[in-house]
């Protein structure tokens, strides 16, 4: 997919997202966002001042939950958040032709409780198919959503501010 103004390219870079286990949850999320980033770093060479790429997971209880691979494996991601706490991790990435910033920011997301048909109707949208723990705070799975602690860009997959902070500090 890609997407483009006169300002700014848009474009889905499919980048090997595997964790390794000796790195922390955190730099495993930069780590990826990093190896986006490089992949579209040809878009440098056309004139572009910079590259953003970004990797976000979900985690629970210390397992990563990433995008779920089946219904059955959405809808136990679903009945595992509900009514619990889970962090948010997202990786940014910010590349130019001479440095690279890399930054993870974390936010406390809380569910309310859930039933099963509400977790079926959400399924059956198709919306949490391609989401970190199967679901899209910008979405239908806000409804799921009773507290936010921290930054809500960071649930959506981009921590806006922080990012302008880095851009406007680094580059």
């Amino acid at each position: 997919m890609k997407y483009v103004t006169d300002d700014l390219v848009c474009v889905s870079q499919d980048a090997d997202e595997s964790f390794d286990e000796n790195m922390s949850v955190e730099d495993n999320t930069m780590h990826a966002a990093y190896m986006k980033a490089k992949q579209a770093e040809g878009w440098l060479k056309e004139g572009r001042e910079l590259v953003v790429a970004a990797d976000t997971v979900v985690v629970l209880d210390g397992n990563v939950l990433g995008k779920p691979r089946s219904r059955e494996e959405a809808e136990d991601m679903l009945l595992s958040l509900s009514g619990r706490t889970h962090s948010v991790i997202t990786g940014v990435c910010v590349l130019s032709e001479e440095r690279s910033v890399t930054f993870a920011d974390t936010t406390l997301v809380t569910f309310r409780s859930l039933t099963p048909e509400m977790i079926k109707a959400y399924i059956d949208s198709g919306e949490p198919m391609d989401k970190a723990g199967a679901y899209g705070i910008q979405g239908r799975g806000r409804l799921f959503v009773e507290k936010i602690e921290g930054n809500y860009e960071n649930v959506v997959g981009l921590p806006l501010t922080r990012l302008t902070e880095v851009i406007e500090t680094c580059f």
